[in-house]
């Protein structure tokens, strides 16, 4: 990348609208759990489920 390319990655703890956040993503990784995997099925975006063991 060249200088001032910006960054490539933004990670943030919590998203209270879905919708702009899946619009903008390329790519999420994410907890896998069964509402999540849904939305992000439904909207088509690439996702890296993570299973948090409760």
């Amino acid at each position: 990348m060249g200088a001032g390319a910006g960054p490539i990655a933004t990670a943030v703890e919590h998203v209270d609208r879905t919708d702009p956040a899946y619009a903008a993503a390329d790519v999420t990784v994410c907890r896998a759990g069964s509402a999540t995997t849904a939305e992000l099925a439904h909207v088509g975006v690439t996702v890296a489920d993570i299973r948090l063991d409760s």
